[in-house]
């Protein structure tokens, strides 16, 4: 069996090795020390994100480089998990560098759920309203603008006790 990355897997290698070299790795110890400065307090309500951090989100997203988990041409790059899966473990190398590129649990995988399993109407849905185990801004999250600790926060607060998946339901309240 042959194991070996596909011409567009190693052109999008290419280009996330570069972004990281030149953009993400030079700042690391800097990001680090903010964070630890800025969010060693424990309260998320609080939690400051670098602004160089911010900054290369927006050049990720210039790059074609955002979104590159959701195999949507349009929304994501068109990557299929197997094409996707060596640029998740580049990114991995650093803590922050998933989020510039808009690839950071527990976003990734909400997005996923309501890409693959959302209604016409919850995807279109832009106004905040309560949503259960559902993506608030469906496009400002696809966009890197925000992430939806608060909706974790929400069901969290609403006393939802269960982690199986089977028993989730995507409604609106």
């Amino acid at each position: 069996m042959d194991f070996s990355h596909s011409p567009k897997t190693l052109d999008y290698l290419a280009r996330v090795k570069a972004f990281i070299a030149q953009h993400i790795a030079p700042i690391e110890d800097e990001v680090y020390q903010f964070l630890h400065e800025h969010n060693a307090h424990g309260d998320w309500t609080k939690w400051q994100l670098h602004a160089k951090v911010e900054a290369l989100k927006v050049k990720a997203r210039e790059a074609g480089l955002a979104n590159l988990f959701l195999p949507d041409d349009h929304l994501g790059q068109g990557l299929t998990t197997l094409e996707y899966a060596p640029l998740a473990e580049e990114m991995g190398r650093y803590a922050f560098a998933p989020e510039i590129f808009n690839c950071n649990a527990p976003d990734t995988g909400n997005m996923e759920v309501l890409y693959h399993f959302g209604t016409q109407a919850q995807k279109d849905q832009s106004t905040a309203t309560k949503w259960f185990f559902i993506i608030t801004h469906w496009m400002q999250i696809l966009g890197g603008h925000e992430s939806n600790s608060l909706l974790h926060a929400w069901i969290f607060v609403k006393n939802f006790t269960t982690c199986d998946h089977k028993s989730l339901k995507l409604i609106h309240e």
